[in-house]
Parts: C-alpha cells; sequence; structure tokens
C-alpha cells in the first residue's frame, strides 16, 4: 500500500475511486457514507471508523456534514 492521503470534504461533497479494492478508508472527523458498485449494503462510519472497500468497480464517498477523512491504497 501506498502513503495514506487525507482530505477534508464540505457537506454533500464526493470522492469516487475507482479499483480501489483492499483500501482502508478512516473517518477523523465527521460522519461518512460509502457505496461501492455491485454491493447491495451501503456503510456509514462516523469519526474513529474505518471499513476496507471490497470491490473493483466504482465506490462512492459522500461527506455528511463537514468530514476529514484519510485513505490508504
Amino acid at each position: 500500500m501506498s502513503a495514506a492521503r487525507s482530505i477534508c470534504l464540505a457537506a454533500g461533497e464526493l470522492v469516487r475511486l475507482r479499483g480501489a479494492r483492499g483500501a482502508e478508508v478512516t473517518v477523523l472527523s465527521g460522519r461518512l457514507w460509502i457505496t461501492e458498485e455491485s454491493s447491495n449494503e451501503d456503510v456509514w462510519l462516523g469519526a474513529g471508523q474505518h471499513a476496507s472497500l471490497g470491490r473493483d468497480g466504482l465506490a462512492i464517498l459522500e461527506a455528511v456534514g463537514h468530514t476529514q477523512v484519510e485513505i490508504q491504497q
């Protein structure tokens, strides 16, 4: 894996990741919604929580309020 990158997102701002299977998403502050292509389950994360992306298709991350997230691919 490469180095992690930290991103500050405004409410409703999106991040699109393609082919990011195995990427680790950590919410440093705020709340984040994650949906992945071909998955029937969405993920909601709050500050201090993390999830690994499990699909090779498109993943969309959306901030719910001001959110800081770290992504390690």
